[in-house]
């Protein structure tokens, strides 16, 4: 979650080179977080929650998605 979260924050702050491959790099992060949230932690866990949160506020800040990804 920390090297997605590290991408999602370059895409917000970085420069203008930075933004995308940062936001492509956070997206890619995010899927394998997930997948692997998914498989070993339940839906109620609290890292998971965490990581739910911080990867729909990329969805939404990042992407400007609300649909899921």
């Amino acid at each position: 979650m920390s090297k997605a979260n590290y991408f999602r924050y370059m895409a917000e702050f970085g420069s203008d080179a930075e933004r995308e491959g940062a936001a492509d790099n956070s997206l890619e992060a995010y899927k394998i977080a997930m997948e692997t949230a998914e498989g070993g932690l339940s839906p109620t866990n609290m890292v998971r929650l965490g990581l739910a949160l911080n990867f729909s506020i990329f969805n939404y800040g990042i992407l400007k998605s609300t649909e899921e990804r």
